[in-house]
């Protein structure tokens, strides 16, 4: 067993340095017209990939995948409100001050300014809640969660 966790942990890591390389080169493919950010080029990139696993049937990308952060995604991580059954009730949504908590509207700080360290960190927490829960993978909790959060703020 630990052969085979040892496996994925190294596809894993395989996976997150050529995602952040991917992040990277969108950043600088496009900074002569735009100064994007890390924040958005995850969004970009994981949107992209989420899409490609709806296409697919059984897919063993979806163990790696990341999850592509917004606020409501912040919120579902990092919520104690008992109506989201999916919130996870974690602290690791980056503050404006620099550290990290739970999310606040008012306090947390957009996605779209995270940089590389903010976002892995809080992909690397949602992994672990994940992986000691019922859920298969971080995309089908973000699946649930995100549709979740999506209802309750009509």
């Amino acid at each position: 067993m630990a052969n085979a966790v040892r496996g994925s942990d190294e596809k894993q890591n395989a996976f997150d340095c050529e995602h952040q390389r991917i992040c990277e080169e969108i950043i600088n493919t496009y900074s002569e017209i735009s100064e994007l950010t890390y924040g958005q080029a995850q969004k970009w990139l994981n949107m992209m990939l989420k899409y490609v696993l709806m296409t697919a049937e059984d897919s063993a990308l979806k163990n790696y995948l990341h999850i592509p952060v917004d606020s409501y995604i912040m919120q579902a991580v990092g919520s104690d409100n008992p109506k989201l059954k999916h919130c996870l009730k974690l602290e690791c949504v980056p503050k404006k001050d620099g550290t990290v908590g739970k999310y606040s509207e008012s306090t947390s700080k957009p996605w779209s300014k995270w940089n590389y360290e903010e976002y892995i960190a809080f992909q690397n927490c949602i992994r672990k809640a994940v992986s000691e829960s019922d859920y298969n993978s971080p995309i089908e909790w973000e699946n649930a969660a995100w549709i979740e959060v999506a209802e309750y703020r009509k």
